[in-house]
């Protein structure tokens, strides 16, 4: 097909979206993200009438390597200065590990830049050029006027006038056409929606935006609040047929919860946005199935329900999980090593974390009291995170209160 003829569909994306507190140099990489490059690639490799852009403002890049930098920067600082310390009381002699640290340190901002920008490129993920200066008169007047994205706020207003305007910028130089659909991405669209921010853009050109809203922590690509994104993204993939269903779900009490459906050939688990309420024992694999076929034909795939066929399998409870860490004693500092999970079946699970890097300070950790003392617990936000980080390595919820810790000696 001519890459003119291509109905495109530009999606911008909001800095939180792209957020991580996990102390790797991961810059962009987040659960949105990941879900939304497995669409587009979906997109290249199935539909050729409609091409997928993912599209990152200048002031998010900057922005997201200021956090890490601020983020690791101190980390790393915390770890020297204890390193020192220990030094001066005789802990240990060498200080070639003071030394690396003070070296990676110094050479941290060079180093964020370049792992962000080869992961925006292996990704194919675009990136605006700042802000020009013949927008300055704009948003000065937006300023004054406390108008979006200025009501009630300075600094933060600021920085989301310039996304405002490098995404108008950079559309400018696309032609955009009736054909085309234009998608911003994030966590609060108070941010940006107004009618005059939607006018204005209608007036530059002759279509609208579609502003799209982060309802909950674990952004899901495939959730109730962005079918709309989903059905103008799908309008085209008429020709494509389902082929088989795929169901993983566990057994509580008195009801059944739907862990991920996946729908062959599409490859994002469409459980969110299916909503499976009230599924009882008696009623759930007829109810779901039909859940299942209504969203898939509201997303105009091909469904012929005689040659689609189920396949459910039943996932035991989790009922503990089990994180080793290795302990660093000239830092004060852990890694992640591996997870053991243990299901109520009697079955374990080993996920070993393999090169990933995840480190854990010793001011995280409550109630340990001395070498002896192997098992203990942890800050709750940073139980949280591993909880999380855990969910996207097996691509089940993982409840933190399940965790438990211990040390490799």
């Amino acid at each position: 097909m001519d890459e003119k003829t291509k109905k495109r569909i530009f999606v911008f994306i909001d800095t939180n979206l792209v957020y991580s507190k996990e102390m790797d140099y991961n810059i962009f990489r987040s659960n949105f993200l990941n879900q939304i490059i497995i669409l587009r690639n979906f997109f290249s490799e199935r539909i050729e009438s409609t091409e997928i852009l993912l599209i990152l403002p200048y002031t998010v890049v900057r922005e997201r390597y200021k956090q890490k930098y601020d983020l690791l920067y101190k980390e790393m600082d915390e770890i020297i200065k204890k390193l020192k310390l220990l030094q001066k009381k005789d802990f240990f002699k060498t200080d070639i590990t003071i030394k690396e640290l003070e070296k990676n340190q110094k050479n941290l901002e060079k180093k964020i830049e370049r792992a962000g920008n080869d992961y925006l490129k292996s990704n194919s993920i675009l990136i605006t050029s700042d802000c020009p200066a013949e927008f300055f008169e704009r948003i000065k007047n937006k300023a004054y006027t406390k108008e979006k994205p200025f009501d009630n706020k300075e600094i933060d207003g600021f920085k989301d006038a310039l996304i405002w305007y490098s995404l108008i910028n950079y559309l400018k130089t696309q032609n955009i056409s009736k054909n085309d659909h234009i998608f911003l991405f994030t966590n609060n669209s108070r941010d940006f929606k107004s009618d005059n921010t939607l006018k204005e853009f209608k007036a530059i050109f002759g279509t609208d935006i579609k502003i799209i809203s982060r309802e909950s922590k674990n952004f899901q690509i495939c959730a109730s609040e962005n079918q709309e994104f989903l059905q103008f993204t799908l309008q085209e993939s008429k020709g494509i047929e389902i082929l088989n269903i795929f169901i993983e779900y566990i057994e509580k009490i008195d009801k059944v919860k739907i862990e991920k459906i996946i729908a062959n050939p599409f490859p994002t688990d469409l459980s969110p946005i299916i909503i499976p309420y009230q599924l009882n024992k008696e009623n759930w694999k007829k109810e779901i199935e039909k859940r299942t076929i209504d969203l898939l034909k509201s997303l105009n795939f091909k469904v012929d329900t005689s040659k689609i066929t189920f396949n459910y399998s039943l996932l035991p409870n989790i009922f503990e999980i089990t994180v080793f860490l290795d302990f660093h004693e000239e830092g004060y500092f852990y890694d992640i090593n591996s997870f053991e999970i243990s299901f109520e079946d009697g079955d374990i699970q080993e996920i070993e974390i393999g090169s990933e890097n995840y480190l854990i300070l010793d001011d995280y950790i409550i109630d340990y009291q001395s070498p002896d003392f192997t098992f203990f617990s942890i800050e709750p936000r940073i139980n949280i995170i591993i909880a999380e980080i855990l969910e996207n390595l097996i691509g089940r919820e993982v409840d933190p209160d399940t965790l438990i810790y211990t040390i490799l000696r």
